[in-house]
């Protein structure tokens, strides 16, 4: 009965390190999949490429790169309060010649 509890906890220890070494592998990932992003941010930026080609290119859903550049501070919308109202006036100026 005394080696079976040791082998109980010797199976519960491999358990939770074999746990323990997937939170660090997954971890280890998410960290390449940032600097990946990362890296092609400005390519974005300079619009060369979309962001859905950019998330084409990682692998991954636009929706889940654009929650990558929101945790780094990335905004989606670059566009200022004003940049819009001047977009807005613009798109109404318009809408009123037809």
């Amino acid at each position: 009965m005394g080696l079976a509890k040791t082998l109980g906890i010797i199976s519960v220890v491999l358990l939770l390190g074999g746990i323990i070494l997937q939170v660090i592998r997954h971890k280890q990932l998410e960290s390449a999949l940032t600097g990946n992003a990362q890296s092609l941010y400005p390519h974005i930026r300079n619009q060369t490429i979309s962001h859905g080609k950019a998330a084409e290119i990682l692998g991954i859903r636009k929706s889940k790169l654009i929650d990558i550049y929101d945790r780094l501070g990335y905004s989606y919308l670059d566009m200022t309060m004003d940049g819009l109202d001047l977009e807005l006036e613009t798109f109404r100026q318009l809408k009123k010649r037809r």
